[in-house]
C-alpha cells in the first residue's frame, strides 16, 4: 500500500512540473507576439515607403525636360541619371515604342515638339497629321538642318533613321507615304518628343506665333 501512495504521489510531482512548464512556455508564447506584430507593422509599412520614393522618380522624370545648355557636350551627357527607362532605349538605344500607347499619337494640341533629350524644336502641331500608324506623325520638320537621316537595315526592312541633328537621340523614322505638299511622313516615337503647349509658348516667348504658325518652307527631295 505504501508503495502505492509513493507511486501515486511521484506521478502527481510529475504532473505538477510539466504544468510549470508548459505555463512558462505560453507565456513566452505571448511575450513573443508584440515582436511577431512589430514585425509585421514593418512589413506593412514598406509599402508606404515605396510609395514614398515615387515623387523622387518623378522628380528624376521631370529632371529630364529641363533644358540643357545648346553647347553641352552631348556625348559626356549621363542619359541614364536624366531620362526614364522608355525614354533612354528610344533615344539612345533606338527601341521603338508600342503604337497607339504612348503619349502623343493622338495629341491634337496645339504647341510645339522638341527633342527630349537636348529640347532642340523639332515639329510644330501646324505639320502634324493623322496617319493611323499608331505614332505622332509629321508631313514636315521646322527646318532642314534639325534632324538627320541614316540609312537602317535593321529587321530586314529598308528604311530611313530619323535623328536630332543637335544630340544624335534616336527620333524614329521618315517613309515616303506621306500627305500633301511634301510626301513625307516622319513617324516619331512619343518618348523621343517634349510637347510645349502654345500657351506655354506664348508664356515663355510673349508670342504664340512663331515657328507654331509658320512651317518651314516646303523642299522638293
Amino acid at each position: 500500500m505504501k508503495s502505492l501512495l509513493v507511486l501515486i504521489g511521484a506521478a502527481l510531482a510529475s504532473f505538477a512540473v510539466v504544468a510549470v512548464f508548459a505555463d512558462n512556455a505560453a507565456s513566452e508564447e505571448q511575450g513573443a507576439k508584440p515582436a511577431a506584430t512589430a514585425e509585421s507593422a514593418a512589413a506593412e509599412a514598406a509599402p508606404s515607403a515605396a510609395v514614398e520614393e515615387k515623387p523622387a522618380r518623378r522628380s528624376r522624370k521631370s529632371m529630364a525636360l529641363e533644358p540643357l545648355p545648346p553647347d553641352t557636350d552631348w556625348e559626356k551627357v549621363d542619359w541614364v541619371s536624366r531620362l526614364t527607362p522608355m525614354q533612354f532605349r528610344v533615344t539612345r538605344q533606338a527601341h521603338t515604342e508600342q503604337p497607339f500607347r504612348n503619349e502623343f499619337w493622338n495629341n491634337k494640341k496645339p504647341g510645339e515638339y522638341r527633342c527630349v533629350n537636348c529640347d532642340q524644336l523639332l515639329f510644330t502641331s501646324k505639320t502634324k497629321f493623322e496617319s493611323g500608324c499608331g505614332w505622332p506623325s509629321f508631313w514636315l520638320p521646322v527646318t532642314d538642318d534639325v534632324i538627320t537621316e541614316h540609312p537602317d537595315y535593321t529587321l530586314n526592312m529598308q528604311r530611313i533613321e530619323t535623328r536630332c541633328a543637335r544630340c544624335a537621340a534616336h527620333l524614329g523614322h521618315v517613309f515616303n507615304d506621306g500627305p500633301r505638299p511634301t510626301g513625307l511622313r516622319y513617324c516619331i516615337n512619343s518618348a523621343s518628343l517634349r510637347f510645349v503647349s502654345a500657351k506655354d509658348v506664348k508664356a515663355a516667348k510673349g508670342d504664340a506665333s512663331g515657328a507654331i504658325e509658320k512651317a518651314a518652307p516646303v523642299k522638293s527631295r
